[in-house]
């Protein structure tokens, strides 16, 4: 997961870790591995820039936060929800 940082470190450590449930391994991955799984399928929205995926991302977890408890979730339930939201986005695509 280290390896995803390295492109575009710096938008990615604002937007990410600026977030309270960061500190949540299970959060972390999961977000993480729906973020690089749809980077690896040229994840695109609609007029929107590359970083706005991840804005997009943390929103969702912020909303999923409200309705229920984060911690409770298991990293890969985390990343098939994040992955299932952004792809419902109108204006998403991916090259896959």
């Amino acid at each position: 997961m280290t390896k995803y940082l390295i492109d575009d470190y710096a938008t990615k450590m604002l937007i990410i870790f600026s977030n309270n449930y960061i500190s949540n391994h299970d959060i972390t991955v999961g977000l993480f591995s729906a973020l690089k799984y749809l980077e690896d399928i040229g994840y695109k929205i609609k007029g929107k820039k590359h970083r706005d995926v991840y804005y997009e991302a943390t929103k969702y977890l912020n909303v999923l936060g409200g309705t229920y408890i984060l911690d409770y979730f298991t990293s890969e339930e985390l990343e098939q929800k994040i992955v299932k939201y952004m792809m419902s986005i109108k204006g998403a695509s991916s090259a896959e």
